[in-house]
């Protein structure tokens, strides 16, 4: 599923894909967003993952979440890039059967600045 949304000026565009696999006990989401307006471009990712597993009986402790963000700047072109990924995982119990679920959020955000007539002669 894609559509896009005009704005005034501002262009925007959106992509949803959500893919289950049953078998392998999987699920991924993935929204994509373009917008552009008159002085820049900005692309941002955004992912879900989650992996279940059944076990026995619950762990007496999970691992703490694992949290990491990592930002770029490149000083000649202007653009920025910032990444967020977290991973850890929850308990759930359905029908009286334990499931571990695991997950991976990440998130990346790209701004990318418009070349202009003006900063090109510069």
């Amino acid at each position: 599923m894609a559509y896009q949304v005009k704005e005034k000026a501002d262009m925007r565009e959106i992509l949803c894909k959500s893919l289950t696999s049953v078998k392998n006990k999987r699920r991924v989401l993935y929204v994509s967003e373009r917008t552009e307006d008159k002085k820049s471009i900005t692309r941002v990712h955004k992912v879900f993952i989650y992996l279940v597993k059944k076990i026995a009986t619950t762990r007496e402790e999970l691992p703490e979440p694992i949290l990491q963000i990592v930002k770029t700047c490149d000083t000649k072109t202007k653009e920025e890039t910032i990444c967020y990924r977290v991973k850890g995982g929850f308990y759930v119990v359905n029908n009286d059967q334990f499931l571990e679920v695991i997950f991976c959020h990440s998130l990346r955000v790209e701004i990318v600045p418009k070349v202009t007539a003006v900063s090109a002669v510069k």
